[in-house]
């Protein structure tokens, strides 16, 4: 019953969010909804896309959340982008994807709504545009090995290569992005104001927004916590909902008082010893797939193979690191090594590796080693 009542809830969120993003979207901006897809390259554990349990090999799009349960991992590559990105989410996150196209350039969205993820980015097309948001922060992508989380109410992005852009984030204002910011004079000063409060990070630098933080800066501007509520484009028209003179006069007057170098910006710092090394151990085996073979349904399962074998070695160790189990080789009476998380049953020793499971007669094994 009370999974049933969350299957439920979820529905709701999800229509309620098509709602909110279709309701920034005007006709003459020429903005089309688009679904972006992934194929999953590695899997640990249990993945859910919807009512769906994910394997490897399995096409998401933007229609469903996608659940990381506890002591699991999903790899994700994009399909259908000119973009090489890949993402790795680890246990217990929530998150969803969206693509938005306007004036012919596309607009790329993961939405975190709890947990972690690692993102990397080669090659951004002059045409795509990628972005990871979450409660609190968007984090602007332009070619880099990137991590963001969710935890606690606390967004944190952590850069191990290349640069990313983090401001805060403002829901009705990031909705609205889709092709409204030009039309309403509001929004564009809104926009500039949060513009002013981003940072760019840079390998190995860090930073975080927090929930607090977010509601104090919408507390200190009553016209901007009011904007904020904004969900529809009735609303934007409904001068009797918004104040537009005084939140436009709050923008103005601040940006007057305050010299943008002295604007208050997320804590930016440089990432310690220890979250380098977590980094390290979360991001082994972190690799691409072929992307002109993932993206033909006929070669996707030879790209999946061949990628996890190239770093097979690695993917086993992170395996061992979520499951909380044991690496260890066995030993052929042929001589073949076979390296793996290893258990038995009945007559037979089970190897578990990337690409499956391979099951092994015990009258064949001379022994094993860890």
């Amino acid at each position: 019953m009370y999974n049933k009542i969350l299957i439920i809830i979820f529905f709701i969120f999800c229509s309620l969010s098509c709602d909110i993003l279709n309701s920034f979207i005007e006709p003459e901006d020429k903005v089309l909804l688009k679904k972006p897809k992934a194929v999953v390259v590695f899997l640990i554990g249990n993945v859910k896309y919807g009512d769906q349990n994910l394997k490897v090999g399995d096409e998401i799009s933007s229609d469903h959340e996608i659940f990381v349960s506890k002591n699991s991992l999903v790899d994700l590559q994009m399909i259908q982008v000119k973009t090489d990105f890949i993402m790795r989410f680890k246990s217990e996150s929530s998150f969803f994807l969206s693509s938005l196209q306007v004036n012919k350039k596309i607009q790329n969205t993961i939405f975190i709504k709890s947990g972690s993820g690692l993102f990397k980015v080669n090659k951004l097309a002059k045409d795509e545009d990628f972005k990871v948001v979450t409660p609190t922060s968007v984090a602007g992508v332009r070619g880099t090995f990137f991590l963001v989380s969710f935890i606690a109410d606390v967004a944190v992005t952590y850069v191990k290569e290349g640069k990313v852009t983090v401001r805060p984030f403002i829901g009705a204002l990031e909705r609205s992005m889709g092709g409204s910011v030009e039309k309403y004079k509001i929004l564009t000063s809104a926009y500039d104001y949060f513009s002013d409060e981003e940072e760019v990070l840079e390998a190995e630098q860090s930073t975080q927004v927090s929930k607090k933080e977010m509601e104090t800066k919408l507390k200190d501007n009553p016209g901007l916590q009011k904007f904020s509520e904004v969900s529809s484009e009735s609303n934007l028209n409904d001068n009797s909902n918004i104040d537009y003179d005084r939140l436009e006069a709050s923008l103005q007057q601040r940006k007057k008082m305050i010299e943008p170098n002295d604007i208050k910006k997320p804590r930016l710092q440089q990432t310690s010893i220890r979250e380098r090394r977590v980094f390290i151990d979360d991001s082994k085996g972190f690799e691409f797939a072929s992307k002109d073979e993932i993206s033909k349904p006929e070669l996707r399962k030879n790209a999946i193979e061949s990628r996890n074998k190239n770093n097979q070695n690695k993917l086993i160790d992170l395996m061992a690191n979520i499951k909380r189990s044991r690496v260890e080789t066995l030993i052929l009476k042929s001589g073949q090594n076979i390296r793996g998380i290893i258990y038995e049953e009945g007559k037979f020793y089970i190897i578990e590796q990337p690409n499956g499971i391979t099951k092994v007669p015990s009258k064949l094994v001379k022994g094993y080693v860890f």
